[in-house]
């Protein structure tokens, strides 16, 4: 296991877990994208993981930590991330590195709630660098279903110049938002 550190475009330094494997039998990379209030400790730990283990199979496993976890902690700025931040910015720049690391076109996006959200919007947005998308606990169906994704996917695309997120602040507190999107029940 290796811990890389990169640089967001936006000047953040966000932490890559890298597990290379013995002997390589699959193509693409895989990345592994933690949930709300997580870190890459959901993939491994002392007696093992879903990291190590596929690893061990043969694939090349990476894992993030978003911005504000894990070995992304923000030292000055506090829970002044978004979404689009997670998206735009974190994973665009684990997948660009990941890709010139690997030598691979493509990576495979493994993500579990929160993780498998914003893979759907990474892909949603740059399909050409994303060989498939596998999810543990993300919900795919909101409101009535795929036109509400496509909805949500032409949505992301258009916000990622525009930090809509903050607005919200001024309108519509974060936990009502939050309630709303069905992440607090």
């Amino acid at each position: 296991m290796v811990v890389h550190s990169l640089i967001t475009g936006d000047k953040v330094r966000i932490g890559v877990i890298e597990w290379r494997p013995d002997k390589k039998r699959y193509p693409y990379p895989i990345l592994l994208i933690h949930g709300y209030a997580q870190n890459n400790l959901s993939w491994h730990g002392k007696s093992g993981g879903i990291a190590p283990e596929l690893s061990k199979r043969g694939f090349h496993v990476f894992a993030v930590d978003l911005r504000g976890s894990g070995f992304s902690r923000l030292k000055k700025i506090r829970y002044s991330y978004t979404f689009e931040d997670f998206v735009f910015k974190d994973i665009d720049t684990a997948v660009s590195f990941i890709k010139a690391r690997s030598l691979s076109p493509k990576v495979i996006l493994a993500g579990h709630s929160l993780g498998g959200i914003c893979s759907y919007a990474y892909t949603s947005w740059k399909q050409e660098n994303v060989f498939s998308v596998i999810t543990f606990g993300s919900p795919v169906f909101f409101g009535r279903g795929v036109p509400a994704m496509q909805i949500f996917g032409k949505i992301a695309g258009f916000a990622r110049n525009i930090p809509l997120s903050h607005l919200i602040y001024f309108f519509w507190p974060r936990e009502t938002f939050m309630k709303v999107l069905g992440f607090f029940g």
